[in-house]
């Protein structure tokens, strides 16, 4: 299962709260005709994909992303002008 970090957590909150998403989250998605992943603010989740939630923060992954990220950690860099994420093996 994919882990989160404190900054992660904190900044899909932010950002869910900035787009006014209540029940929103961040979802990652691996397309089909690309290799890389998709990252977007969605409102819920689509009907096949998996939750995970931790301390308020919702995730939103699609099985292909699910998989891929397995054993995976998503975390965050915050700074005055800009925000990231990334993932640690």
């Amino acid at each position: 299962m994919l882990h989160l970090t404190d900054m992660a957590i904190e900044l899909i909150q932010d950002l869910v709260l900035e787009a006014e998403l209540p029940d929103g989250g961040l979802r990652i998605a691996q397309p089909v005709e690309r290799l890389g992943l998709c990252m977007e603010l969605a409102p819920a989740p689509r009907e096949a994909d998996d939750v995970l939630r931790k301390r308020g923060a919702s995730v939103f992954l699609d099985q292909a992303a699910a998989m891929r990220l397995d054993d995976q950690t998503l975390d965050a860099r915050r700074d005055p002008s800009s925000s990231a994420f990334f993932l640690n093996a």
